[in-house]
């Protein structure tokens, strides 16, 4: 099995604890949904349970992990339920006191573990107490904090941290600039991105919008304003593509095309910049950045936007 990219601190710990049988009873993965925790959770149970320590691929136990058939490997999550139930955390604890069947180990993962109900976690606790010496918990959570501070205090932590771009290119071949700078570094959500089809829509109309800003005709700003009225219950997005593209059109006045989040518009991104000065494009992103913190100094969504495009107007104007 591959090992997760960009994970390279947290998939050699549980390496060098497999190799040296130095492994802790209880680990607590935290990271958001989408942030590859599950993925280092089947790496991890790979090296726990592989003939060699090294998640093979070949040996016996690696194979039968990856058909979904090695009896000393559980996985329990949330099923149809909204919480995780001590019905099924007691059912767990049955398998912990059986026995590896071929190994030395046992390992049982807890998706969602910030979701198990106060008595799951009880039960559990007591069973994280005096584990048995073979078995292995991977809890999974997207809040840590979620859980009782005894789990917390007798698991070992591990934060996935956010991918580089270069790493989620890997991840997610598909994914352009703009999905990728949006992701903020998880894979799970760059590759929701790139198969989005809404968001490579709003990202097509804010070009437009931004084409009709920079119009000649002034009433055109009209048609700007109703873009942004349109997608008011998206405002932090639409907000955050706009202020990506007043950064671009500095970057691309620079002739610093690789830098920029919008690279697969380089055209339509030249021909704006070459309507504005570098000064303008330096007061175009304040701007924006200004109107984006303080949307609710006017108490009022659109005359907000109305004030922010105005001002963006008189920055294309000198």
């Amino acid at each position: 099995m591959l090992a997760p990219t960009g994970l390279d601190r947290l998939t050699g710990l549980f390496s060098r604890a497999a190799q040296t049988d130095r492994v802790h009873h209880a680990y607590l993965i935290e990271g958001e949904r989408g942030a590859g925790k599950r993925t280092l959770a089947n790496y991890a149970a790979a090296l726990l349970l592989c003939d060699t320590h090294d998640a093979c691929g070949h040996c016996p136990a690696c194979n039968m992990l990856a058909s979904g058939a090695n009896p000393d490997f559980t996985r329990i999550g949330l099923a149809d339920k909204s919480v995780i139930t001590v019905d099924q955390v007691r059912a767990l604890i049955k398998e912990v006191y059986v026995r590896p069947f071929s190994g030395n180990r046992r390992v049982f993962v807890i998706e969602d573990a910030h979701l198990l109900n106060p008595a799951a976690q009880n039960a559990l606790l007591k069973v994280i107490e005096e584990p048995p010496a073979y078995a292995v918990f991977l809890l999974l959570s997207e809040n840590a904090g979620a859980l009782l501070p005894t789990i917390r205090s007798r698991s070992f932590l591990l934060r996935i941290p956010p991918r580089n771009a270069e790493d989620l290119r890997k991840i997610v071949p598909d994914a352009d600039e703009t999905a990728l700078f949006f992701s903020r570094g998880n894979p799970g959500i760059a590759q929701n991105l790139a198969s989005d089809e809404h968001f490579h829509a709003l990202r097509n109309e804010l070009f437009r919008a931004a084409e009709a800003l920079f119009s000649d005709d002034a009433f055109d700003v009209y048609s700007v304003c109703d873009f942004f009225e349109a997608h008011k219950e998206e405002r932090d997005t639409v907000f955050s593509l706009f202020a990506l593209l007043m950064r671009d059109l500095l970057l691309t006045k620079e002739g610093l095309f690789s830098l920029c989040v919008n690279g697969d518009s380089t055209d339509k991104l030249t021909a704006l910049s070459q309507k504005i000065s570098r000064k303008a494009c330096i007061k175009l992103i304040q701007t924006v950045l200004n109107a984006q913190k303080e949307l609710g100094k006017y108490g009022n969504y659109t005359i907000a936007v109305q004030a922010m495009l105005l001002q963006c107007r008189e920055d294309i104007n000198g």
